[in-house]
């Protein structure tokens, strides 16, 4: 009886569990207006016949597959501080790399997508915004007393 009793207890709980995952999830969706670029998306079914990406959506510099001389991979993010130089109207870097192709040091700060349940492309996704080249200039610390005169612009 006890043993009954326990099983079901742990089975509501593991359901409770699920269920606030599951409502977690939904909480964190962004919802989209639909728009012609998410349907133009969807009709894309193998990777031979790619539509043409209409101008406006040019805004990232897309590397299919990145790689680099071990003695050199320590220097490999200045590769994107200049990327945006060269490409100054681009804001993403995308990357592609194949599943078997190990991460090298430039990939650490790139965010790999999950990838979606229908797609089509078996490479690994990264994502890295020009804005991240700025990371290193941000500091976090506790604030004071002293602090408030010099963040006033910010209320």
């Amino acid at each position: 009886l006890k043993e009954g009793i326990l099983r079901k207890e742990v089975e509501e709980i593991v359901d409770n569990e699920n269920k606030e995952e599951q409502d977690e999830v939904e909480r964190r969706k962004i919802v989209r207006e639909h728009n012609d670029y998410r349907q133009l998306a969807e009709t894309i079914h193998d990777q031979e016949n790619l539509p043409e990406i209409p101008d406006e959506c040019h805004n990232a510099i897309v590397i299919n597959l990145f790689c680099i001389d071990e003695k050199f991979e320590s220097r490999s993010l200045d590769f994107l501080e200049k990327a945006f130089q060269l490409f100054p109207d681009r804001d993403y870097i995308i990357v592609t790399q194949p599943h078997i192709v190990g991460e090298n040091m430039l990939l650490q700060v790139f965010s790999q997508m999950p990838k979606k349940k229908r797609a089509i492309f078996d490479d690994v996704l990264y994502i890295f915004h020009r804005d991240a080249l700025l990371a290193p200039l941000i500091t976090v610390k506790r604030s004071s007393i002293e602090d408030i005169s010099d963040a006033r612009f910010l209320f």
